[in-house]
């Protein structure tokens, strides 16, 4: 057993390089004299929050709140409503907070912990390479009562993202330091997402993940449908699958992501 999921981690790492989420989005090329209105990205926000390795344009912030599913390295497992706020202070430099404003487990609810952290945009893309980014996010221990480890994680995102067509596949590789009372817990997750649009509004959005510890590994499959209220707002509604022992029991997602500019026009 040992040996097939050291296989399976090291062909989904060479396959997807690199771990976690979907969305849905226009090319976001240079504007052009006409261009159309350029869609927000949707995050689905399964592991943690990862996503496209593109920020928003600078002085302003992408946004989402919505349902997650969660499980940590030690293999527990909980569920909660987690907001994503990534601000950009240059065209390449923005700054994140992942707040779990509510989380449950056994039946229980409470405040969770919250992230903070920064990305940076080394490369955007062309006609033969991805963009890619580097993201940092360390874990404040906040969660009230039991619903959270009461121990700072420490988390290293990779971002891949390129446009096939009308086809935005993004790839994430996460390497998360887990803390509990007396050790850590290495996590590593591998991730590849698919997205595109399908008519006007509609979009649909795909994922398969690997993740895996020294005391739990498991992997999955997520599906979304997208719907743009606005170029700059969109809602998904998606089913999450695991396909191992160890993986996530069927479940929904659900959420809303906005881009919001933090300077007024002078238009």
């Amino acid at each position: 057993m040992a040996d097939r999921t050291h296989l399976l981690s090291t062909i989904l790492g060479a396959l997807f390089l690199p771990s976690a989420v979907l969305i849905v989005s226009a090319e976001q090329s240079d504007p052009v004299s006409s261009p159309p209105p350029r869609m927000v990205a949707t995050k689905l926000i399964r592991p943690g929050v990862n996503g496209v390795a593109g920020i928003p344009a600078a002085g302003s912030c992408l946004i989402s709140e919505g349902v997650s599913r969660e499980r940590a390295a030690s293999g527990a497992v909980s569920g909660g409503v987690t907001g994503f706020y990534e601000c950009s202070l240059t065209s390449r430099f923005a700054v994140v907070a992942i707040p779990v404003h509510w989380t449950a487990n056994s039946m229980a609810g409470g405040r969770g912990d919250a992230g903070f952290g920064a990305k940076y945009v080394f490369s955007r893309e062309g006609s033969r390479h991805p963009t890619l980014a580097l993201g940092y996010v360390a874990k404040a221990p906040i969660a009230a009562g039991n619903f959270g480890s009461g121990y700072a994680d420490h988390k290293l995102t990779t971002y891949l993202e390129k446009t096939i067509a009308a086809t935005r596949l993004t790839g994430n590789y996460v390497v998360k330091l887990e803390g509990h009372s007396n050790h850590h817990l290495w996590q590593r997750t591998w991730s590849f997402g698919a997205s595109r649009p399908i008519h006007r509004r509609f979009g649909v959005a795909t994922q398969a993940y690997y993740t895996g510890s020294s005391v739990a590994q498991f992997g999955g499959i997520l599906g979304a449908a997208t719907y743009h209220i606005r170029p700059a707002c969109a809602v998904h509604l998606g089913v999450e699958r695991g396909l191992s022992s160890g993986g996530m029991r069927t479940g929904v997602v659900w959420g809303v992501t906005a881009l919001v500019p933090l300077r007024r026009s002078d238009n």
